[in-house]
């Protein structure tokens, strides 16, 4: 009667139909579950959790799954990993306060062999390997990134956590969005899509591709074979961020790094942070202000070398150098004519000296007692005497200082004048412009008729300059 009366209490007649409270219908579906009884059931593994005192997974078949919650005094022999086939018995459980159902496990038996998936999971990483797929050069990721590209979804956690973690370490990054399912059916071939357009577009320095943590059911889009492919394919630099450290899907083995989570994926795309990026500024600008001085400063010295050679070779040097020789000439001139005039004084000193040494005055020094005797007797022939021989002297003196110096300047004067006539008599230009000419061949030697030959080029020197010709005839002078 009074389990009647707790029946009663999980619903309600009306019409003929019973309705059920929620919690009703939960304990009633809990004490159907319980009269099945205990059973063996056998699948592959494909996702484990560990919370509490429980240890949780997932068994799946090719067409179903079966969530299962083992107590942790059953594993001490043996724990169950992702892929493992195994057996297990126990009975249905149902927790009326959520209504999740899942098996209760009192006994779990590892069988031979992988589960289906993970077999297969296992042949394409072998297949993938074999091709190359996952050795393929890995590219750096920019140390300046200017575009950051995320292929994820547009709700949840992930693109907000790479956001912040952009906005806070550089806001001068752009980020694009290429929305796209990244669970259940059809999610592997849209991230391929989202993907391939991303590289098509090509507006992004990197990529990043990934997602928030989950189960392995989950996750399975990341080990698609088609994605795998298009990864490693990328034209872009890629970043794989998919939130599970427990598994890794096989996009982290195709991209050019693999970050733990997105936000370390958005960490990786800004290695240098606004205030690094103004530091290194302030340093590059030092840097190019030291450089652009040192490369002045080297033109300047190139520039001044250049004047200075310039200067060396200019026309006013070559004026200078010719003005500097014209007056070593001048100067050399004036000299010989200053040791001819000296030699010319030292001539006339000399004829001085022999004149004065046969004047009448020292021959006539007789002794004192011979003029004495003869003074008056010789004083009217000797006044008479003394005149005339001072009057031939007067008259020699002066024939000879007018002669001198300046008809000998005169002399050589002529003399240079008429050497200079002679040599330019003889140099070759002054006869060129009588209207001469020089005929050289091609060996530059001069020609004479009959080594020349009809079509051999030749030279014809004038006083203007050089003919270049061609003998065309010869015609001997008769």
């Amino acid at each position: 009667m009074a389990q009647g009366q707790t029946q009663q209490a999980d619903f309600t007649v009306q019409d003929g139909k019973r309705i059920f409270s929620v919690s009703g219908f939960l304990r009633t579906t809990q004490q159907i579950l319980r009269n099945l009884g205990k059973a063996y059931v056998q699948g592959e593994v494909s996702s484990i959790s560990d919370k509490y005192q429980l240890f949780y997974l997932v068994l799946q078949d090719s067409t179903g799954s079966l969530s299962c919650a083992v107590p942790r005094a059953i594993l001490t022999r043996y724990k169950p990993v992702v892929g493992d086939k195994i057996l297990i018995f126990g009975s249905n459980s149902l927790n009326v306060k959520n209504g999740q159902y899942s098996f209760w496990v009192e006994q779990i038996v590892k069988l031979d062999g992988m589960g289906m998936l993970a077999e297969q999971l296992r042949a394409l990483k072998e297949r993938l390997t074999r091709e190359g797929v996952f050795a393929r050069p890995k590219r750096p990721i920019p140390l300046f990134v200017n575009r950051v590209g995320v292929i994820t979804s547009e709700v949840g956690s992930v693109i907000h956590d790479i956001e912040r973690t952009l906005k806070r370490r550089n806001p001068l990054v752009e980020l694009y969005l290429y929305p796209t399912r990244v669970q259940g059916e059809g999610a592997a071939q849209r991230l391929t899509a989202a993907l391939n357009y991303a590289n098509s577009q090509g507006l992004c320095d990197v990529l990043i591709i990934g997602r928030g943590g989950g189960s392995f059911e989950d996750l399975l889009p990341f080990y698609d074979e088609i994605l795998v492919r298009a990864v490693a394919a990328s034209r872009l630099p890629i970043i794989s961020a998919v939130g599970h450290e427990t598994d890794t899907p096989f996009c982290d083995f195709a991209a050019d790094v693999r970050a733990a989570t997105p936000t370390a994926a958005a960490e990786l795309c800004t290695a240098i942070t606004h205030e690094q990026l103004c530091l290194n500024l302030d340093e590059i600008l030092q840097k190019f202000d030291k450089l652009m001085h040192n490369a002045v400063h080297e033109q300047e010295q190139k520039l001044a070398l250049c004047e200075q050679k310039l200067h060396s070779f200019g026309p006013e040097q070559q004026l200078g150098l010719k003005q500097q020789r014209l007056q070593l000439c001048l100067k050399q001139q004036q000299e010989a004519l200053i040791r001819c005039l000296m030699k010319l004084k030292e001539r006339e000193t000399l004829a001085t000296q022999k004149l004065l040494a046969y004047e009448p005055k020292s021959q006539l020094a007789l002794p004192a007692q011979q003029l004495v005797s003869c003074l008056g007797r010789m004083q009217q022939a000797l006044e008479s005497k003394h005149s005339e021989q001072a009057r031939r002297l007067q008259t020699a003196l002066y024939a000879f200082e007018h002669s001198s110096i300046s008809a000998r300047s005169e002399q050589l004067r002529q003399r240079y004048l008429s050497l200079i006539n002679k040599l330019e008599a003889l140099d070759p230009l002054k006869i060129l412009k009588r209207g001469y000419s020089v005929t050289l061949n091609a060996h530059r030697q001069v020609a004479d008729f009959a080594s020349l030959e009809v079509g051999e080029r030749i030279e014809t020197i004038l006083a203007e300059g050089i003919l270049i010709s061609e003998v065309v005839e010869k015609k001997q002078r008769s």
